[in-house]
């Protein structure tokens, strides 16, 4: 009987400075597993970390499709919502005849040609102005707040508001083991910042100036820069709430 207990006693690893015990909870009506995991130190200290690995349906593609449909019905859901759709939808197709009329896939000559990448291009000019004055606004007040307000409530407020994975000063005072992740929200909103700024010389080439005496060097400096400080800020963004959205419990 001695034997028999020890066999079922949980492993554990031993050494000088600390006692690790690793407990496995599964249940065959649960979809995924959850491991805890308790470290003991030597100075008497102790940390619990959890871990929830996801399902094998839930890793698959049909889960995920699933997932994000559900998304976007939750997105139309709102007139927002709606906004936001068709506003996409128009730049996707607008975007797509000037490629197609550009790369000759549609075939049009002359004052025709000129005609139809004119009247598109403006079209997205107008969409993106108006992106940028409608975010700009928010964009500079959360970089103003972070600069010279993050010690204040109203300013933490609002930034937690606005990034949910920015911590704030008030809780890494309760609780210290918090990163500073207050330098990664700087980088952020400075290329987002940028991507607005970028936007208004696009629009006044565009708008105060007729196709056929329009600078084209700056179209052809500041698109790139507004299409990649837009990009970058964004998956910035999405990364760091993906690693600073999990809690160390």
């Amino acid at each position: 009987m001695k034997k028999s207990s020890q066999m079922l006693s949980p492993p554990r690893l031993m050494n000088r400075s600390s006692h690790i015990q690793i407990e496995d909870v599964s249940s065959e009506d649960e979809m995924h597993d959850v491991k805890s995991v308790d470290i003991s130190h030597a100075d008497g200290t102790d940390e619990e970390y959890s871990s929830t690995v996801p399902s094998q349906e839930e890793s698959s593609l049909g889960y995920k499709i699933q997932q994000a449909w559900a998304s976007v019905l939750d997105l139309l859901s709102t007139a927002t919502g709606w906004m936001v759709f068709w506003l996409a939808l128009t730049v996707v197709a607008t975007g797509a005849i000037v490629f197609m009329v550009m790369t000759g896939m549609v075939k049009k000559e002359g004052e025709e040609k000129a005609s139809y990448v004119e009247v598109n291009s403006q079209i997205l000019n107008t969409i993106f102005t108006l992106a940028a004055l409608s975010n700009h606004p928010l964009r500079l007040r959360d970089l103003y707040y972070l600069l010279f307000k993050s010690h204040e409530l109203r300013g933490q407020k609002t930034l937690k508001s606005r990034w949910p994975w920015y911590h704030t000063e008030g809780q890494k005072a309760k609780d210290p083991s918090l990163d500073d992740n207050s330098g990664r929200l700087l980088l952020v909103l400075i290329i987002l910042n940028l991507n607005c700024f970028a936007q208004y010389p696009i629009c006044v080439a565009m708008w105060g100036y007729d196709h056929t005496v329009r600078p084209a060097w700056i179209i052809g400096i500041f698109l790139p820069v507004s299409f990649l400080c837009s990009i970058v800020g964004g998956v910035l963004a999405g990364q760091f709430a993906k690693k600073y959205g999990g809690k160390k419990r």
